[in-house]
């Protein structure tokens, strides 16, 4: 699920890990503790290895400014009938309607609360009611 809007010079995701994925990348990289997947979702390597990644396949097909700032992650490992801030994203706790697109309003509900500064070129965007550029 992708954020931006004019206050901000480019877009922020808010990305559900493949967790085995994650934690093969992480131990190929040399980060530390594999298991521990939500200490994963918040290393600066591993987001930085994930906007790269999902920049690289939107080369070509995105302008400048629509290429990602940063992404925050979600490690998909809470409760899948309660939306919590780590919980996959499902129809049950109404992150994904029945057709399995992605809710914006339910999804921005999980991160209302969770403060993730996510680097965008000098300036800290944070995850909150709305984003904006501080």
């Amino acid at each position: 699920l992708c954020f931006g809007n004019g206050d901000m010079d480019k877009p922020v995701a808010l990305v559900q890990v493949e967790v085995r994925e994650l934690q093969n990348w992480a131990k190929l990289n040399g980060i530390g503790k594999v298991d521990d997947v939500e200490a994963l979702c918040a290393d600066p390597k591993c987001i930085a290895a994930v906007t790269a990644d999902m920049n690289a396949q939107g080369k070509g097909k995105l302008g400048a400014n629509e290429a990602l700032a940063s992404v925050a992650l979600i490690s998909g490992l809470g409760s899948p009938d309660t939306a919590e801030p780590n919980s996959p994203w499902t129809p049950e706790n109404q992150c994904l309607t029945a057709q399995q697109q992605a809710e914006p309003e339910a999804a921005r509900a999980l991160i209302r609360g969770r403060a993730h500064a996510v680097d965008q070129e000098g300036d800290s965007v944070v995850w909150s009611r709305r984003l904006r550029r501080g």
